[in-house]
């Protein structure tokens, strides 16, 4: 579906299950405290990758909510403009070096008003269930390139959040 000059992630063809396990998990809430250990990661995630933003997402039925993260004022968003909708949609992590040539985001609300997002790599947050809650996210206000190398790296962080977030799972 295409809204005003982007497109609208689709849902993942598990949507009702991914979304009972966000649930379970208690991602979707407003009200989670702060965890030291999420933050820790995403600490060094930022001294990794050298970005201003970074973010970890949860994909809800309507937002995205940040449930930890760096470099954005908002808690959420709503999810037809969010990238990491597009993230939960595969396994490998989702790369765009130049959002403003990628025409699921040039005219995305985050690319041509604030943020206003040039980059952004996003790894899924994939639960044991094989189900992705969310993302991983790295972004920033200038194009990048993005190896192999660091989607590797990205994917790896991914996976110590995910556990993360299994052990805060009430």
């Amino acid at each position: 579906m295409i809204i005003s000059e982007f497109i609208v992630a689709d849902e993942p063809e598990n949507e009702a299950e991914r979304l009972a396990l966000v649930i379970a998990y208690e991602l979707g809430s407003g009200n989670l405290p702060p965890d030291a250990q999420l933050q820790a990661l995403i600490a060094e995630t930022v001294a990794r990758f050298q970005m201003p933003i970074v973010q970890v997402s949860i994909i809800t039925a309507d937002e995205q909510r940040f449930r930890a993260g760096t470099g954005l004022e908002a808690a959420s968003t709503p999810r037809s403009v969010s990238f990491c909708g597009h993230a939960i949609l595969g396994a490998a992590p989702l790369i765009v070096e130049d959002t403003l040539i990628d025409l699921r985001f040039a005219g995305n609300p985050l690319v041509v008003g604030r943020p206003n997002l040039r980059f952004y790599a996003g790894a899924p947050l994939i639960a044991g269930e094989g189900l992705a809650l969310g993302s991983l996210c790295v972004m920033d206000i200038v194009p990048r390139a993005f190896s192999s190398g660091d989607a590797e790296e990205l994917v790896v962080l991914a996976a110590a959040v995910m556990a993360r977030l299994v052990a805060l799972r009430p």
